[in-house]
């Protein structure tokens, strides 16, 4: 039996960002507990203001970067109270079902092959479906926690704790790679024929078959968050600098570059000494003409070239956790369960 998501209100957070297990799954736990904001922003009228839609029950937040986009519908990650375990689907992004999983792990990580959608979590678990509603577990031949994945087109490469790599040609049958490192993976990119993984450590991995990994040197000193390829060059958003690179303080978050992910260069700084002007920007996505970012209390920037960037203004004060780009929309998720759709990353409303 599924189940409908209804309007209610919000709620906070704190009753998860403090377990050690959730913090993996999100490794800005210390940003997170200090900027997490309750409450509904207002909704906006205004030129290139965000306008967002509230789904989830209080108090149900979404996972930190778990959503995929199947070219028919969204397949997301919720959790309530005891961490992100709930698996949710929609057709329009605006009314979720609930899924049976079938298992109780938790959940950081979703990918789409084009004919299976293939989530990962905590205790090396990996579910398949081909239709985000009934789901099989697969061996894997690890325990550790997977944190995130990609897919290359011929081949799902899932990252994790301890420098973990899984690969599979079809999502079903999974071998365990040698990475060369022992650090937390944290998210990768492909570019059509190089693959660039990133460690909570700032370290960089690459690979040009997700079989054979090359350690490349430190982009940042902490923190990457995310990495996509934009058609030309690799961009990552990550934090560099400060006497504790996983303290949002006097850190300083950059946006680097590479053709190559050998070669890094970085294009942006936002630096700040307090933690009420500090800008993190923590996911990113590329639209085929515009790169955005987004990140903590509800920024947003876009760019052309991801050297000259332009704010805008989202109209809450919620942190965002995923932003995806569905070929014709950007669709965001916010903390508390805001959604906001885009088709052009500049101007955003309700689909």
């Amino acid at each position: 039996m599924t189940k409908k998501l209804v309007v209610r209100p919000l709620g906070f957070w704190s009753n998860i960002i403090g377990k050690k297990e959730e913090a993996k799954l999100n490794p800005f736990k210390m940003i997170l507990a200090a900027c997490c904001l309750t409450g509904l922003a207002a909704q906006g009228h205004a030129q290139n203001v965000w306008t967002q839609k509230v789904l989830y029950p209080s108090p149900m937040y979404w996972a930190p970067d778990v959503m995929a986009w199947t070219g028919s519908q969204f397949i997301s990650i919720a959790g309530q109270g005891g961490g992100f375990t709930d698996i949710y689907t929609s057709l329009d992004g605006m009314e979720w079902q609930k899924q049976n999983s079938g298992v109780t792990e938790y959940f950081s990580s979703i990918v789409w092959t084009g004919t299976l959608a293939v989530a990962a979590g905590s205790r090396g678990t990996i579910l398949t479906s081909p239709d985000g509603v009934v789901w099989a577990k697969r061996s894997t031949g690890t325990t550790q926690l997977l944190t995130s994945s990609v897919w290359t087109g011929n081949l799902v490469v899932v990252l994790g704790d301890s420098g973990s790599i899984l690969t599979s040609p079809d999502g079903l049958s999974w071998t365990v790679r040698t990475s060369g490192t022992m650090e937390n993976l944290c998210t990768a990119a492909w570019s059509g024929n190089e693959l660039v993984a990133l460690s909570e450590a700032g370290t960089v991995l690459t690979s040009p078959d997700g079989v054979v990994w090359t350690r490349r040197k430190s982009v940042f000193s902490g923190l990457p968050k995310s990495i996509t390829w934009m058609g030309s060059q690799f961009v990552a958003t990550g934090l560099v600098g400060g006497p504790d690179s996983n303290v949002a303080g006097p850190d300083t978050n950059v946006i680097s570059v590479s053709p190559d992910g050998v070669t890094w260069s970085r294009s942006m700084f936002w630096t700040a000494d307090n933690l009420s002007d500090f800008e993190f920007y923590s996911h990113l996505a590329w639209t085929g003409d515009q790169l955005v970012a987004v990140g903590i209390s509800g920024i947003v920037a876009t760019s052309p070239d991801a050297y000259h960037w332009t704010r805008r203004n989202s109209g809450m004060d919620e942190n965002f956790v995923s932003l995806i780009w569905t070929g014709t929309h950007l669709v965001s998720l916010g903390s508390y369960g805001t959604i906001l759709f885009s088709s052009d990353g500049i101007n955003w409303e309700k689909k």
